[in-house]
């Protein structure tokens, strides 16, 4: 499995905007090929970060997402919502379940 941390740095009072935006997509991220979980998380410090975090069952499905459609959708509404490029860690799990 592999995971993916991506950490988005929201201009100031998008965060509500955000949330609104990725609800509908929440459903479709974790239907995607190869995606086991997918959520969104606000960090508990400061209201404009966010953190997605989704688990994959293999780097070449994070790769197909990644150049989906649909992320290039999402893309492109969210960035205009950012201060700066979102951070994005791709990890193994370690202890297996």
């Amino acid at each position: 499995m592999i995971i993916r941390i991506v950490k988005m740095y929201l201009k100031s009072g998008e965060n509500k905007s955000f949330a609104t935006f990725m609800k509908p997509f929440q459903q479709k991220i974790r239907n995607f090929d190869g995606c086991i979980h997918h959520d969104i998380f606000p960090d508990k410090e400061n209201d404009d970060i966010f953190y997605s975090y989704t688990i994959w069952k293999s780097e070449s499905k994070v790769k197909k997402y990644r150049n989906s459609d649909l992320i290039k959708h999402i893309s492109e509404a969210v960035m205009p919502k950012c201060t700066k490029e979102p951070i994005a860690w791709t990890v193994d799990e370690v202890f297996e379940k």
